[in-house]
């Protein structure tokens, strides 16, 4: 209808292939087993494409969770993902949010990653909220610092060495990387 609706919540289907676009991700027709997505629906090429890749699973082996909302969590591991995939690996710290015991095992690391390296915060209080669903308005935001993230990660030096400085977090981190303030980090 012409309008963003940036307070919508956003299903698994949009989310993938919002990922699936925003990172190249190579088109695939290999066969998913997902019962719950039909065969030639719209998303359907999008998350054979996410699966052959790695990025995503299903909510178990047959069924992909079509319809649903994301939560912020399953965002989380999906973005992790998806920078394995462009070859990135992200460093990570321990979670202080709240309600870090409601995250699952699955998606700790992936969170903790988002988190430090400023892709994903919190939603206030000092709460993550990994149950809850996913605004359009969120997904965007998390989009569009996974590519800054990434193109900061493949950034070439005045050499032409591609990922001169590889895996930066923080500001800090090159800072140590470049061995100022090596001490007090």
């Amino acid at each position: 209808d012409g309008t963003f609706s940036p307070n919508r919540l956003i299903t698994r289907n949009e989310f993938v292939k919002m990922i699936v676009t925003a990172f190249s991700v190579e088109m695939s027709d290999n066969e998913i087993g997902f019962k719950d997505i039909e065969k030639g629906s719209w998303s359907e090429k999008y998350i054979m494409s996410a699966v052959a890749a790695g990025i995503i699973t299903g909510m178990d082996d047959t069924h992909f969770g079509n319809g649903m909302n994301v939560t912020r969590q399953d965002v989380a591991v999906i973005a992790e993902r998806v920078m394995k995939y462009k070859g990135i690996e992200m460093k990570s710290s321990s979670l202080n949010f709240a309600d870090s015991n409601e995250i699952a095992d699955y998606a700790l690391m992936a969170v903790a990653k988002m988190n430090y390296c400023g892709i994903m915060n919190g939603t206030g209080n000092n709460k993550f909220a990994p149950n809850d669903g996913t605004t359009r308005a969120m997904a965007a935001v998390v989009i569009h610092n996974l590519i800054n993230y990434y193109e900061n990660q493949t950034k070439t030096d005045d050499a032409g060495n591609e990922n001169a400085i590889k895996n930066i977090g923080s500001k800090y981190d090159v800072l140590y990387q470049l061995e100022i303030f090596k001490d007090e980090y």
